[in-house]
């Protein structure tokens, strides 16, 4: 959030679409997972939450279901358009050069840098 109390759009823009990448391709990958991805990052986001005050709260959550709001209608609309724009193979069988040349190491940072994100997040809204 910024001084005029909203929600940073942009960091919970990229939060929601993190999470719609790994939401479509865990249901093309295992179908069985989907409804436990739902739930962490459900937690995730009310674990934030919980860290601000109540109306910050009820900001960002608002923020948040209006980000996932945009993408469900967007998927709605044009699932493979999506699925180009978030870099998600449209192919199950089929990578992207991107995720070809990533490593266990590039991973490894990707994931650091979004618990990292997760923290500042959480650091930015204790009560």
């Amino acid at each position: 959030m910024n001084g005029n109390e909203t929600p940073d759009m942009g960091m919970i823009r990229g939060m929601v679409e993190d999470f719609w990448r790994s939401f479509i391709t865990l249901s093309h990958q295992n179908p069985n997972a989907v409804a436990d991805s739902i739930r962490r990052f459900d937690q995730q986001i009310a674990a934030t939450a919980s860290l601000m005050t109540q109306e910050k709260a009820d900001l960002f959550l608002a923020a948040i279901d209006g980000e996932r709001e945009r993408l469900f209608v967007e998927y709605k609309r044009d699932p493979a358009a999506l699925k180009r724009r978030l870099s998600i193979p449209s192919n199950r069988n089929q990578q992207p050069s991107s995720y070809q040349r990533q490593g266990i190491g590039e991973m490894a940072v990707r994931t650091a840098v979004r618990a990292t994100i997760w923290q500042i997040i959480g650091s930015l809204f204790r009560r």
